[in-house]
């Protein structure tokens, strides 16, 4: 058999064991683990984001309160400005799936500031005291604030808030009131309540509204701007002229402002009006001057 015989025999069988499946045509191992790795490194190498309020700094690690994942321990690989406020509104550029602990933790890359937390000047702490006077049997519980920004301010407002034991140490006996903070942000409310005793004993119940950035002492006359269109509201709502009224104070919670007053009837008790903040809007002052020393 001549070779070109040969040639044209080896090529007829080749062509067979093709047809019959008998060659293999799948990748070598080898390729097959590249591919892999080649898929795995594009699952690691996708980048995705973290949005939210950063909580805590550890070293590398930052701990970001997300809507999406909740609280993440974020590992960065890439050094950042470690002087980042607390409260600040951050995002983070992460790889790779965020373990399921609790806190999660993922390892990220990069971090961007949104929003710095800047401190607002009426940042402040509400710190509580008690005076006593054992021999007339006096327990005042009051209130003081620190760390705000301006001292002036600061001080004013605690001697405002002192004012109610200044009113109740003199010349008095068996007193004992108590106070609870109502509101506390850019207007500091507080509530006193307790026994008073002169001839008898009475309930005592009474309210202190501040705005904190001016140290303002809030008063329903001082705080409602738009009387003539306000009176007709106050008065479908309670059945009163306001001129009818004793006892009147305001509070504030963080949904709404308060009326509250006695009636001039000496059989009436202490209503409380709640206005929605919505709705009392148009008619309030907004801006606040300090008070003349």
């Amino acid at each position: 058999m001549d070779m070109l015989k040969v040639m044209r025999v080896a090529a007829i069988i080749l062509l067979l064991m093709v047809a019959t499946g008998c060659v293999n045509t799948e990748p070598s191992l080898e390729d097959q683990r590249d591919a892999s790795d080649d898929a795995v490194s594009d699952v690691v190498d996708e980048i995705y984001y973290l949005n939210g309020e950063l909580k805590e700094i550890n070293n590398n690690s930052v701990l970001v309160d997300t809507e999406e994942a909740g609280l993440v321990w974020v590992r960065l690989e890439d050094d950042f400005d470690h002087e980042i406020s607390i409260h600040s509104i951050i995002r983070v550029q992460y790889s790779g799936a965020i373990a399921e602990s609790y806190p999660g933790q993922a390892t990220g890359h990069s971090l961007e500031v949104v929003t710095p937390y800047t401190k607002n000047e009426v940042d402040y702490q509400v710190v509580e005291h008690v005076y006593v006077d054992e021999t007339n049997n006096i327990s005042i519980q009051y209130f003081q604030v620190e760390g705000m920004a301006g001292e002036l301010v600061m001080d004013y407002i605690n001697q405002s808030l002192y004012e109610i034991v200044d009113m109740f140490s003199r010349d008095r006996t068996d007193i004992e009131l108590t106070a609870w903070v109502l509101r506390q942000d850019d207007f500091l409310s507080i509530e006193y309540l307790g026994k008073v005793t002169t001839e008898e004993s009475y309930d005592f119940v009474r309210f202190m509204t501040m705005e904190m950035s001016t140290g303002t002492v809030i008063t329903p006359e001082s705080y409602i701007k738009e009387w003539a269109l306000f009176e007709p509201i106050f008065k479908e709502r309670t059945g009163f002229d306001f001129n009818e009224l004793e006892g009147v104070w305001l509070y504030m919670t963080q949904e709404a402002v308060v009326l509250t007053f006695v009636p001039t009837d000496d059989s009436a008790e202490r209503l409380f009006i709640e206005f929605d903040n919505d709705e009392i809007a148009p008619y309030i002052v907004t801006e606040f001057e300090m008070p003349a020393s």
